[in-house]
């Protein structure tokens, strides 16, 4: 309302016109009211919307990371079957070169020889050693891979209980140890492998039974992972049965070679020893003798005694004739009571001493059996041959042969030998 409406009711013009202002005012202040009211109604509704927008955005943002989460779960056990098969896969094919080696050679030295190296080569290991458990109870190394001196630790053993590795064989466990400086147990393979590292030791088991023992050290740089330690464990059991397999082969081949009785070579191993043998002097030169044994009085010993008695004998007197003679040299039992000895680099002047060093080891030997021969203790007849320019074993067999007859003709307990070859 203006001021010139108040003057007309009546209102004074001074008083008119601040009424006037008042109301200007008032209407002023109404119509801002009103426009905040517009712009906070607006502000509410774009709120509204932002929040409803906010809530959309999350449930597709939380679908997102769910999303997301399960595709880094799928990727992570991806990458774990991945390693599982990589891992499976190793083991299979360190197998399958263990398992070759034994269908291509039989040979149970060449068989664990595979196992370690390819062990070492598949875990990075620095030492790798593959022991084999003895009749005695004891485990010996029969193979190893890394080791500066292998001389020093192969043929090596110890007992069950002795260090980190027997201890494991008593209980057919697995051990496994991180820092090796740090445990007194462990024997660092008798000193000749550095004390760190990491060491593990799994047991090889045959049909539940422990037949050796793996023994591996890593470096201190690359330790040993629990995937890597269950391989080793899962390796172990399954070449146990190549193993078992080379054993087998070699004991059926020693059956082949070798007289069950006495454990010597057999007529079959002599020869094949005596070939070779021939051959390498006829090349190089060099001296080869032949002794030809007979017990003497021997079938009296056995009607007198029994059998038994008389194998007794024949053992005592194959362990007599190993034990004076050189690893080089072969001794075979031919026959029942006839046994051969292969000198190799000996000329017939030291033959003879060999064989007159034989007749008084046996003539030593005292046992009941032997006090009702004819000399009141055991003797043997010796012929003595040396290969010539042109002999093979056959001559050499039979020179030997020939001068055992003269030695039994002449009375027996005497070593005979055979003349030189014209």
């Amino acid at each position: 309302m203006t001021a010139l409406g108040l003057h007309a009711l009546g209102v004074p013009s001074a008083s008119a016109t601040a009424t006037a202002l008042a109301f200007s005012a008032l209407g002023g202040a109404c119509a801002a009211f009103l426009s905040v009211h517009r712009g906070t109604a607006k502000l509410e509704a774009s709120s509204r919307f932002l929040a409803q927008r906010m809530v959309a955005t999350s449930g597709v943002a939380r679908r997102e990371a769910e999303s997301s989460e399960r595709e880094r779960r799928l990727a992570e056990a991806l990458a774990e079957q991945g390693r599982l098969l990589e891992q499976r896969l190793r083991e299979r094919a360190v197998l399958f070169d263990v398992l070759r080696e034994t269908v291509m050679s039989h040979d149970l030295g060449s068989v664990l020889g595979t196992l370690a190296r390819r062990l070492a080569e598949t875990l990075r290991c620095r030492e790798v050693a593959v022991l084999l458990r003895q009749d005695d109870g004891t485990l010996t190394v029969r193979a190893g891979h890394g080791f500066a001196n292998p001389a020093a630790v192969v043929g090596r053993s110890l007992r069950l209980g002795e260090g980190l590795t027997g201890s494991a064989a008593a209980t057919a466990q697995t051990t496994v140890v991180h820092d090796v400086a740090q445990n007194p147990d462990y024997l660092a393979f008798w000193g000749e492998v550095e004390r760190e590292g990491s060491f593990l030791t799994a047991p090889i088991l045959f049909q539940g039974a422990p037949i050796g023992m793996l023994a591996l050290t890593r470096p201190a740089s690359d330790p040993l992972t629990d995937v890597e330690i269950r391989y080793v464990e899962a390796l172990a059991n399954q070449v146990a049965l190549a193993i078992r397999n080379a054993e087998l082969f070699a004991e059926l081949e020693a059956l082949s070679t070798h007289d069950p009785l006495t454990g010597l070579s057999n007529r079959r191993h002599f020869a094949q020893r005596a070939e070779q043998a021939i051959a390498e002097a006829h090349r190089y030169h060099h001296p080869l003798s032949l002794l030809a044994i007979d017990i003497d009085h021997f079938k009296m010993l056995n009607d007198r005694c029994g059998h038994p008695a008389g194998d007794a004998v024949l053992v005592e007197v194959g362990r007599v004739l190993t034990s004076h003679v050189r690893a080089t040299d072969t001794v075979a039992r031919t026959g029942g009571e006839e046994f051969v000895v292969l000198l190799s680099h000996t000329d017939a002047a030291e033959a003879a001493l060999v064989a007159e060093k034989l007749r008084h080891g046996v003539a030593a030997i005292a046992m009941p059996a032997v006090q009702g021969q004819p000399l009141g203790r055991l003797s043997i007849s010796t012929g003595v041959s040396t290969l010539g320019d042109d002999d093979d074993v056959a001559r050499l067999v039979g020179a030997a042969d020939r001068a055992l007859y003269d030695a039994k003709r002449l009375g027996r307990d005497r070593v005979s030998l055979s003349p030189p070859a014209p």
